[in-house]
């Protein structure tokens, strides 16, 4: 139940700085690739690792002007996109900065500290998700918090 994915938020800056370009490059590194549909298609906006290691990472960026419809994909690169979020902004206001220890591929012990936006910003944003796409893990989600 619920939702088992990482959203990763990506300021409009990005694009224009061009430092996407190292984001997709790292995943790449770590075994990303472009996750597929049920249909068997390429969703570039969501990205997920290998069998042994289950990881989705989906990608949000915020409406850059007011053509841009919520849930619609941005192509950034020819294999990488975002989906358009509106109120996405809201995220990069409302920050806490949480540790998380983990491994580094060398099997070394390491903790990074990860910006996440804050629970109201989170309630916000799965809300307005849920009233867009009326999805039961939305639903969960918001039950859940």
């Amino acid at each position: 139940m619920g939702t088992m994915d990482l959203d990763i938020g990506l300021r409009l800056a990005i694009l224009q700085t061009e430092r996407y370009r190292e984001l997709s490059a790292r995943l790449r590194d770590a075994g990303f690739t472009p996750d597929r549909n049920d249909q068997g298609n390429q969703t570039r906006q969501r990205w997920t690792t290998g069998p042994d290691l289950f990881v989705t990472v989906e990608f949000l960026i915020p409406p850059s002007n007011e053509r841009d419809k919520g849930g619609a994909v941005r192509n950034i690169e020819s294999d990488f996109a975002a989906i358009v979020t509106p109120e996405l902004e809201l995220a990069f206001e409302d920050q806490r900065s949480i540790e998380l220890p983990g491994h580094l591929p060398s099997g070394a012990a390491t903790t990074s500290k990860i910006p996440v936006c804050g629970p109201g910003t989170f309630t916000v944003l799965k809300a307005l998700a849920f009233g867009n796409r009326t999805e039961n893990k939305d639903a969960y989600d918001l039950f859940y918090v």
